[in-house]
């Protein structure tokens, strides 16, 4: 097989500049990218692909090269990490972050800002189960919620603080 050491595009071209929809693959020839190109740079609809050019990592909305708007996000083994609002490459908005064990349930899914759970949200034991349901910021328990065992009932119902019932 002759050696591949460049990066190579197939698709929509505008002044020599990719422009439409096209395909980029990486130095060794596999898949990197399929999907809408705006002066060069992913934008509009397209998937992003792990090096082995098979596995999707996103699959979604691009602007400047980067994950913004809607789309969903995998590991390297498939599984889905997380699906929902991204702006400028990072969680923001309304989405869902799942367990990375293998059973695809939601960890949280509520408002995130800046890549961690903010805003109102609800977080959820592995088995699926209600864990908390009320606000959160930078990622954890803050403001008013309620925190449940994994049973249903209500183990605490309040003011949060940094991730910790705040007695009254």
């Amino acid at each position: 097989h002759p050696k591949i050491n460049q990066v190579k595009y197939e698709g929509e071209f505008q002044k020599w500049v990719p422009e439409g929809y096209g395909e980029r693959y990486n130095k060794e020839g596999k898949l990197k990218y399929a999907g809408g190109f705006l002066q060069g740079k992913y934008n509009g609809e397209g998937a992003l692909y792990y090096p082995d050019g098979h596995t999707k990592k996103y699959v979604g909305t691009f602007s400047n090269k980067q994950f913004d708007g809607h789309g969903k996000l995998y590991s390297e083994e498939g599984k889905r990490v997380y699906e929902g609002d991204f702006l400028n490459g990072v969680y923001h908005g309304s989405g869902i972050q799942y367990y990375q064990d293998g059973q695809n349930k939601p960890y949280y899914e509520g408002d995130f800002e800046n890549g961690v759970p903010h805003g109102m949200g609800s977080f959820k034991y592995e088995d699926g189960s209600l864990q908390y349901k009320g606000e959160a910021k930078n990622g954890t328990y803050h403001g008013k919620g309620t925190y449940y065992y994994t049973d249903g009932k209500v183990k605490a119902n309040g003011s949060f603080i940094n991730g910790k019932y705040n007695a009254p």
